[in-house]
């Protein structure tokens, strides 16, 4: 990639290693908040997009809404499905159910109770740096199978405060039905895992 002053792009060297030996988007997320790699300011957010997230002017100016009036640390936005040509109807009914749940518990657990109770997507969060780093990603393999979860439990565990962005992306994620059967099935098993989601409940509704 060519160099630019809005751009950057970052590999992870193959040798690295997290302390509890975090794989996959885990690693590479917790990689670029190293010190040495790190380029932020503590008062910098971060807004973290799947690679088939489309961003509109309208999440922009969402975004924009929820970081200069700090509603909360950590944010999430709607992303509807579908935004094109139907491939498949049962797919795109499916789809319809999440975007609801965004619209509708999602939004409700954001925005009236301040906690991740339903949990957090991966794609469209917005976070402010200095939350980020005290946080990390580096939940060790379990973690791995959703680090977006596991990291809204963390954060719900120290205290952070959630809100909801109120804009929505695009995305045609989980366009085949097996992929989109596997989302869901990571979801369930990090679900049933002993963890903070347990503690945390169980502490703070």
């Amino acid at each position: 990639m060519n160099a630019s002053t809005f751009v950057r792009e970052i590999v992870v060297p193959k040798k690295y290693a997290t302390i509890k030996h975090s794989l996959h988007k885990a690693q590479a997320l917790h990689y670029c908040l190293e010190k040495e790699i790190d380029n932020l300011s503590d008062d910098d957010w971060i807004v973290h997009l799947d690679e088939e997230t489309i961003i509109t002017e309208g999440s922009v100016i969402g975004l924009a809404n929820f970081t200069t009036k700090e509603l909360g640390s950590l944010g999430q936005g709607v992303i509807t499905y579908a935004n094109e040509d139907i491939v498949n109807w049962w797919k795109t009914l499916a789809d319809s159910v999440r975007v609801s749940i965004d619209v509708g518990l999602m939004k409700f657990c954001f925005q009236k109770l301040h906690r991740p109770v339903y949990g957090l997507k991966g794609s469209f969060i917005v976070v402010k740096s200095s939350v980020e780093k005290s946080l990390g990603f580096d939940f060790g393999p379990r973690g791995c199978l959703a680090e977006d979860l596991y990291f809204s439990l963390e954060a719900w565990k120290r205290g952070y405060k959630f809100n909801f962005v109120e804009a929505a992306c695009l995305d045609g994620i989980a366009s085949l039905t097996g992929f989109f059967g596997k989302l869901n099935n990571e979801f369930y098993i990090v679900q049933k895992e002993k963890g903070p989601l347990q503690r945390s409940i169980i502490k703070d509704v």
